[in-house]
Parts: C-alpha cells; sequence; structure tokens
C-alpha cells in the first residue's frame, strides 16, 4: 500500500508545481498549486506508513481518545500535556502546522477547540499538547483536571 501512495503522489506533486510555473491564469495556477500540495500529503502518508509500518492515530471525522500520559507546568496557567497513543510505534499523522481537534462535554453541550501539538511529525508513540489554562475556558479547564493514566 505505501508504495502505491507514494508514487502517485510525487508524480501529482511535481506535475501540480510544474504545471503552477507555465500556467498564466492564476486561478488556474491555484490549482495546479492545490494538486501539488495534495500530491506532497499523500506522499508524506505513504512514507509514514512505510516507515513506521503502522497507519496513523488520527482518522479525519473519527472522534478518538488518548491517555493522558504526562503532564508538565510550564507556568502557573501553563502546562504540556503528553498524549499517549496506541503503541509506542503508532505516529499521529498530522503533518506540520495543522491542529487536532479536542471534544468535551460541558452542561450536556458539546464544546470543541483547535491545538496544534507542538511534537514533531516523526514523533511516536504520543504527541504533546502546550495550553494555557483560561478561568472560562471550558476545554482548558478540562485538560487542567485530567489525571494521568
Amino acid at each position: 500500500m505505501t508504495t502505491s501512495l507514494i508514487a502517485p503522489g510525487l508524480v501529482l506533486a511535481a506535475g501540480g508545481a510544474v504545471a503552477h510555473l507555465y500556467l498564466q491564469d492564476p486561478q488556474q495556477s491555484f490549482y495546479a498549486l492545490i494538486g501539488s500540495g495534495l500530491g506532497i500529503a499523500i506522499s508524506l502518508a505513504g512514507i509514514l506508513i512505510k516507515s513506521t509500518g503502522e497507519a496513523p492515530a488520527l482518522h479525519p471525522g473519527e472522534w478518538r481518545s488518548f491517555p493522558l500520559i504526562n503532564k508538565t507546568q510550564v507556568s502557573p496557567n501553563t502546562a504540556i500535556y503528553r498524549l499517549g497513543l496506541a503503541t509506542p510505534t503508532t505516529p499521529l499523522g498530522l503533518p506540520i502546522g495543522q491542529h487536532i481537534s479536542i471534544k468535551t462535554t460541558v452542561n450536556g453541550k458539546d464544546i470543541q477547540r483547535s491545538y496544534t501539538p507542538i511534537s514533531t511529525y516523526e514523533t511516536t508513540g504520543h504527541f504533546d499538547l502546550l495550553i494555557k489554562t483560561y478561568t472560562q475556558g471550558n476545554v482548558s479547564k478540562m485538560f487542567e483536571g485530567l489525571k494521568v493514566g
């Protein structure tokens, strides 16, 4: 499966980049860049699966739970939360610069916030979130109250 992702992804990325260079119409050029970015994402997924042998922990459209492994207090209202993945070799599978959505229920209402992991793309087995706790912050207060395990 991995080689079937890497090769087409690289072809799509290269084709999009070359098309972008030669297209005069800005809209067509924009679509070529989107194709190039999609190709890079497909290739990275293939490389990640090939290098770790496991599928990424995240799956679009599916909520998953991750246990708290460790909490490192950085300041009185900020901490790094280390959340565990299924195995020590499981990658998170989230490209750099992307965010993860966290959902909790407060007073019967689902609350959702987005956070960008501070761990690297290559990190396996866990991911880290740097979160500042706000007095009125529903999700940040939920994190503050989490217990290891």
